[in-house]
């Protein structure tokens, strides 16, 4: 466990503004939101060997154990092929997206 400001690399300031800790594993790290009584969501996960989903899928579960009375939560912004190779495995279930990609061209 880390707090966010220690990590190397640039963040934005809607992400910092949610964020409360950054969890690392061997190479892989995971940034989630604060743990209210119910839930924990999950911003972000890195780890620099992509092929590897051993490293992330890892880290995931030990966080899972470590907090195992909250609901966890993957936000939209993760590949599809994420989901195969790490959050399915652990349990993780697809929710319908209510997300709508728009366009007007002039």
């Amino acid at each position: 466990h880390r707090d966010l400001h220690s990590f190397p690399t640039r963040r934005s300031s809607d992400l910092t503004a949610a964020v409360r800790r950054g969890y690392r594993f061997g190479h892989a790290a995971a940034v989630i939101s604060e743990q209210d009584d119910r839930s924990v969501r999950l911003l972000g996960l890195l780890w620099p060997e992509w092929d590897d989903w051993a490293a992330p899928r890892t880290l995931l579960a030990g966080l899972l154990r470590t907090f195992p009375e909250r609901h966890f939560f993957a936000r939209q912004v993760f590949p599809e092929s994420w989901s195969t190779e790490i959050f399915e495995p652990l349990g993780f279930e697809r929710e319908p997206l209510n997300q709508f990609l728009m366009h007007l061209e002039l």
